[in-house]
């Protein structure tokens, strides 16, 4: 069943609040939430030492990082990259930290005390051991529970363990994991960051020697695959995922460390955020764990080269648009007053790298318009508009990928396809899209050098000389 859409509002990207009680952030992300692909350098070797592994920002974005090469916590209030404060605790390689919501540092110190994890209470300047934490391996991640459970990753024993931090005397209890390697549903091969969805006790495990996410429910040992190899799902093929959150929906986002590039997930599934493009040289160089300020933006620890990457949430900034989201029986005599047609060809008509450049020359105004029709006919079939560098988002070949402004999802490439869905709808191009759900609102053309594809519902067009495919501009 479907009804015509009318105006609407713009779809909101920024972030509208947080998870209140927790000491990290999991924001509240819209669907269609992007990110500049292009990351920003906040903090480098001169400041933060090399060979960097971990970082934690708290829900003030007070920023927390150990540094390996002076043994000292650096932490930077409030996000204020020139205001750096120096916590002195003669730490040996510490890898690794987790910060309470009341202030309480847990740390690796795996090779400068007995015990692989210690805290430093918010009133004290000094570390104290954890009972029953002295073991012979050093806990890759840490994860604090707002009940107080310390889960610990132990990557060289491929197991998972946690303690509580109530009763000092309790002893450890196996999270997941058997303890030898293996790539079963109960079994992990060298586990590396974990996070806990405190909403229902999901424990999320970037198994990095099976390049998959393991979640286990609570108080099971038996995993199951979120993303990555074995998944059930059509999902991205990782290569040693090591650091993992989630937002505030429990969406998914992962370092896929040796891809080079920041995962994320949304109500479509899953997408890349960042790093995507490695033909025009990689922005990441291993990556190993990522973290979520207040407002969304995305920071991570690019670890080869020695800096913090920020990834900012977007908006869209520009101003709106007479129409928002994909129009039915669009009569173009009603557009407001500027927009002219620059292109109509016959679905049997080429496009493609060679043909492309003299459209898009045509077609050269701040706004575009695509749309169909059958041959004669006045009306468009399916329409929708955008700010030309929305219309024009390269998603090169991917085939889960949208750009979602004005309440439309956009792709584009010059040698694949181009095209836009409604929303939040997914895509699977190959090399258009075939996808069926909402087809009444999904137009596609092939880049390849060819002809076609769909106009709303009617798909097969490579050849047809009966439909055309139109594009209006505008400034």
């Amino acid at each position: 069943m479907f009804v015509k859409k009318t105006l609407q509002l713009l779809i909101h990207l920024f972030v509208l609040t947080q998870i209140a009680g927790y000491s990290y952030n999991r924001p509240v992300l819209h669907c269609d939430s992007t990110w500049n692909p292009n990351g920003t350098t906040v903090l480098n070797e001169t400041l933060i030492g090399s060979n960097l592994f971990d970082l934690f920002i708290d829900q003030n974005n007070s920023i927390y990082i150990p540094n390996q090469n002076n043994g000292q916590i650096l932490m930077f209030p409030q996000g204020n990259f020139s205001s750096m404060q120096h916590i002195s605790l003669n730490l040996i390689n510490a890898s690794n930290l987790f910060v309470t919501g009341e202030g309480d540092i847990y740390v690796d110190t795996f090779y400068s005390s007995a015990s692989v994890i210690s805290e430093m209470k918010s009133n004290s300047a000094s570390l104290s051991s954890i009972s029953r934490m002295n073991i012979c391996q050093q806990c890759f991640d840490i994860f604090i529970s707002d009940n107080q459970i310390l889960y610990c990753s132990l990557s060289e024993r491929h197991q998972i363990i946690s303690k509580s931090l109530i009763n000092q005397w309790n002893h450890l209890v196996i999270a997941a994991g058997t303890g030898s390697a293996g790539s079963t549903s109960n079994t992990l091969q060298n586990p590396r960051g974990i996070f806990l969805d405190e909403t229902n006790q999901d424990l999320y495990v970037a198994d990095c020697g099976n390049d998959r996410v393991q979640v286990f429910k609570s108080q099971k040992l038996t995993g199951t695959t979120k993303v990555g190899n074995g998944s059930s799902n059509i999902t991205f093929d990782l290569r040693c995922p090591t650091g993992i959150a989630l937002d505030s929906q429990s969406y998914l986002f992962i370092v896929d460390s040796h891809n080079n590039r920041i995962i994320g997930q949304n109500s479509n599934g899953f997408r890349c955020l960042a790093g995507c493009y490695q033909s025009v040289g990689p922005s990441l160089n291993h990556p190993l764990s990522l973290s979520f300020d207040s407002t969304g933006n995305i920071f991570v620890v690019d670890q080869r080269n020695n800096r913090i990457q920020q990834f900012d949430l977007l908006n869209n900034s520009a101003p709106p648009l007479t129409l928002a989201g994909v129009q039915l029986n669009l009569n173009p005599s009603l557009l407001p007053s500027g927009w002219s047609l620059c292109y109509s060809a016959t679905y049997a008509t080429v496009i493609g790298t060679s043909s492309l450049p003299t459209i898009l020359s045509s077609c050269n105004r701040t706004n575009l318009l695509l749309g169909c029709r059958p041959v004669g006919k006045v009306n468009l079939t399916i329409a929708a508009m955008g700010h030309r560098n929305d219309v024009l988002y390269n998603c090169g070949s991917l085939s889960s990928c949208t750009h979602i402004a004005n309440g439309v999802g956009w792709y584009y490439s010059d040698s694949y396809s181009w095209g836009f869905v409604s929303g939040c709808d997914n895509v699977i191009r190959s090399s258009c899209d075939t996808a069926s759900t909402n087809a009444i609102y999904r137009l596609c053309w092939h880049t390849q050098n060819d002809g076609g594809y769909r106009c709303g519902l009617t798909a097969g067009l490579n050849s047809n000389t009966s439909w055309e495919k139109v594009i209006y501009h505008a400034n």
